[in-house]
């Protein structure tokens, strides 16, 4: 299921470019019509009567029917639509749908000379029980009749399919056996009101432990959701409240408000429990109109990070740990893995890595490196990084230092940060040790840190065709290897006590 969200707004768009072929543009309410009323046949009077799919059932009717009761089974979910007509003068018919577990809603309403033409609706599988509520003075008949919408149940394994009695957390659509669902926007409830456009859907899903979440939506430009908890409460990234909600909305292109769009929010880490997705619209526009809602477990709390990321235990444990947070983009966050580490923010890292411990900077401290001031990234961890000795910077002469934070920091220098961070121990490599790279020698800068990296087991370096090792001094760091040091830096007991 995860690759069918990949891309959301590709992939949503061709699933549900698919459905509106299997349905003749469902999307679009002006093409959808009530399936065809047959002649008149079988006028019996009141009663259960079982209907056959596409074959319309008429029953007679007067002054003293109640209420008519139509019966069908579904075998395999899917899309129906309904119609309905009754010919008694001056007769109405409200039609409500119930299911096994008695659970119902109003489908529509067919008066005397207006027939009844219900928006389609997704009906998981199972018996239906659709009852007519009669009011007239007068004789007639009254037809009922359901179509299964041609080639929709194939969708059956992949979606689960909207009952429409889920306007509420209590009756939230499962999606336990599924990732997504399919649904329509259009409230039944209230069908024959001004307020039938108004609808309201939830879905609901269980995590067995933490995991961060991907929700993602697929229709008519519009059409928003939110994710909810138990209490009805809007969550927000990260279940912090100074955060933004956990909301989102279909979006415009510009073109035309036929076309499918896309659209997903990263939730962060969400604890274990149960959660609700609510979709919601009252656009008379998209009345009628289908949706994909649906959910996905991802393996980090970046939307750049996957499975198939290098160091993707890492990169979890330095967003958990709170060194890294990546950046703020409009449906979650981004780590950017392969981007180069500057030493503005290795400063910030390892400063936070050993806890963000207190630390107000002296006026002379302040004044350390003449291309570091208030305005500078990270300032302070810089000034924090030079008051413990892990970095003097550049001697420039006449007493004048640098520490260049928007330079990119090489492996050799970061071996160098790594050791003096680690209390600069006291270490000699052996014989065997100083062989561990073949690029690395006693010319290298930083060779004995870069030893003491390979021996401490922080950095194995790469395995070369030839069976011989490289460490690649001056390659840049980037970001997912810089996840890897610290944390083990951290497993291995190397950082300095509190």
């Amino acid at each position: 299921m995860s690759d069918q969200w990949e891309p959301a707004e590709q992939v949503e768009a061709k699933a549900l470019d698919q459905l509106k072929d299997s349905y003749a543009d469902i999307a679009d309410t002006e093409a959808v019509s009530a399936p065809k009323m047959l002649s008149k046949n079988d006028a019996r009077l009141g009663g259960s009567y079982p209907v056959q799919d596409g074959v319309t059932k008429w029953v007679s009717v007067d002054r003293n029917t109640l209420f008519t009761d139509f019966t069908f089974t579904i075998r395999r979910s899917t899309v129906v639509r309904f119609a309905a007509r009754t010919t008694s003068y001056r007769s109405s018919a409200s039609f409500m749908i119930q299911n096994e577990h008695d659970q119902g809603c109003i489908i529509g309403l067919a008066k005397y000379g207006l027939d009844m033409e219900a928006f389609p609706v997704a009906l998981p599988a199972g018996t239906y029980t659709v009852t007519a509520l009669i009011s007239t003075d007068y004789s007639g008949s009254l037809g009922f009749v359901y179509e299964t919408v041609p080639g929709m149940d194939k969708y059956a394994d992949q979606y689960a399919y909207e009952y429409e009695d889920n306007g509420s957390i209590e009756d939230a659509t499962p999606l336990a056996a599924h990732n997504g669902a399919l649904g329509f926007l259009y409230n039944a409830a209230l069908s024959g009101t001004t307020q039938e456009i108004a609808d309201l859907d939830y879905y609901k899903f269980t995590l067995s432990k933490p995991g961060s979440v991907r929700v993602m939506l697929a229709g008519l430009p519009g059409i928003m959701y939110a994710l909810e908890n138990v209490r009805g409460d809007i969550l927000h990234f990260g279940l912090d409240p100074n955060e933004n909600a956990l909301v989102g909305q279909t979006p415009y292109y510009g073109g035309s408000l036929d076309e499918t769009t896309a659209t997903f929010f990263e939730t962060g880490v969400l604890p274990a429990g149960t959660y609700y997705i609510v979709v919601v619209s009252d656009l008379p526009r998209v009345a009628g109109s289908p949706y994909i809602v649906g959910y996905e477990v991802t393996p980090s709390i970046f939307m750049d990070v996957t499975a198939n990321t290098p160091h993707l235990e890492h990169i979890n444990w330095l967003a958990n740990a709170g060194i890294s947070k990546g950046w703020r983009e409009p449906n979650g966050y981004t780590f950017r893995p392969f981007a180069n580490v500057a030493r503005a923010d290795m400063a910030a890292f390892l400063y936070r890595l050993v806890g963000s411990p207190e630390y107000t900077p002296s006026a002379a401290e302040r004044a350390k490196f003449r291309d570091v001031d208030s305005s500078t990234p990270h300032a302070k961890e810089i000034w924090w990084l030079a008051s413990t000795g892990i970095s003097a910077g550049w001697n420039m002469g006449n007493g004048v230092y640098e520490f260049r934070p928007y330079a990119e920091v090489t492996r050799c220098d970061m071996a160098a940060f790594l050791y003096r961070l680690a209390g600069s121990p006291a270490f000699e490599p052996n014989a065997s040790e100083r062989a561990a790279f073949r690029d690395v020698n006693a010319s290298t800068p930083h060779a004995n840190e870069i030893f003491w990296l390979a021996s401490s087991g922080i950095s194995t370096g790469w395995n070369e065709s030839d069976g011989s090792k490289t460490f690649r001094p001056y390659n840049i760091v980037v970001r997912c290897d810089m996840s890897a040091f610290l944390h083990r830096m951290s497993d291995y007991g190397l950082l300095p006590a509190e």
